[in-house]
């Protein structure tokens, strides 16, 4: 993790080498990621709680950066997100909220909002018992509207939000699609793509991040399907579903539901089924209809995202050029 992607998350020039947390070429493992990210606890402070789950907590928080410019040193208290959990979390939920967190770790893409540090702070002690375990403290890039699924469904309730034109709602899928590209151009498969995995910053700019405690912000969007996985069923492809198998084709999938995410201002995909039902709705061939205000032409590239068998689908770099395409064509009449 280097100096320029605290600045340009942060928007700090410069920075004292000494604090910055790194990601060595060798931190492979959950362990040495954290060790590599780890900021002292001092230099966060904790605000307000913006997503609170059975066990999970998202708070907005300060960030302490020591900037040196032109010699001079100077402290800077910048906002972030901070992800940690409540005391009721268990030891195995804790590695899971790792694990995920890790996966996209230390990566730098202006469409990204990966985690950028990482700290822990102490349980209270409970009353006549020992010390409990240290709960981990999550830095992310702070985004001025938060989680993107939230806001695209308080943008059609609440007045004082203003509504999303057609343009916007397409920029922010391309902005998508231009992070899950850089991901795919690193052979990473993100594996969750939906908007409650996404950030809404300034001017709409959208950064696609990690499912870290989805599950439990979100607990309707994940389901077990006879096993003890929860996983976020109508996202999933086909052979995702029936294998367990997570590729590129199957980003494509998930990302073409997104679309759909955004096209509808945050509807809940397939809300007419059970996710038990999903496996033999897609083995059909049925697919979501298509939403009266999307027009013929994009509504044909997102159903290319659901073809089987996979091969059939565009790869990411063929549906952003085809929307960019469709974009195009729109605005010429706008």
């Amino acid at each position: 993790l280097s100096s320029s992607f605290l600045s340009l998350y942060l928007g700090v020039s410069t920075l004292r080498t000494a604090s910055l947390p790194k990601i060595s070429p060798r931190a492979k493992d959950l362990c040495n990621i954290m060790a590599d990210l780890f900021l002292p606890p001092q230099n966060i402070v904790l605000k307000q709680v913006v997503l609170e789950g059975t066990f999970g907590l998202l708070y907005e928080a300060r960030l302490r950066i020591l900037s040196d410019r032109k010699r001079i040193q100077r402290e800077q208290w910048k906002s972030v997100f901070v992800k940690t959990v409540s005391n009721h979390a268990t030891n195995e939920q804790i590695q899971i909220f790792l694990q995920d967190a890790c996966k996209m770790a230390g990566l730098r893409h202006k469409t990204l909002a990966s985690m950028v540090a990482a700290s822990k702070q102490e349980y209270q002690l409970s009353s006549g018992e020992s010390e409990l375990p240290l709960k981990p403290w999550l830095i992310y890039p702070f985004a001025k509207f938060g989680n993107l699924k939230l806001f695209l469904r308080n943008s059609t309730h609440q007045r004082n939000i203003t509504s999303l034109t057609a343009d916007q709602l397409l920029a922010m899928g391309l902005q998508l699609i231009d992070g899950v590209a850089f991901l795919h151009d690193l052979k990473i498969i993100h594996g969750d793509i939906a908007t409650r995995n996404c950030l809404l910053g300034a001017n709409y700019s959208v950064k696609l991040s990690d499912s870290a405690l989805s599950r439990d912000f979100f607990p309707d969007d994940y389901h077990c399907l006879g096993d003890n996985t929860n996983r976020p069923i109508k996202w999933l492809a086909l052979e995702a579903l029936i294998e367990r198998k997570y590729t590129v084709a199957t980003d494509v999938w998930s990302m073409g539901v997104t679309l759909w995410e955004l096209i509808t201002k945050g509807q809940q995909p397939y809300d007419s089924f059970d996710s038990f039902e999903m496996l033999n709705v897609l083995r059909s061939g049925y697919r979501m209809k298509q939403p009266v205000n999307c027009p013929d032409e994009l509504w044909q590239i997102i159903q290319s995202c659901w073809k089987m068998p996979p091969s059939l689908r565009p790869t990411i770099d063929e549906l952003r050029d085809m929307l960019q395409r469709f974009r195009q064509t729109v605005t010429q009449y706008i």
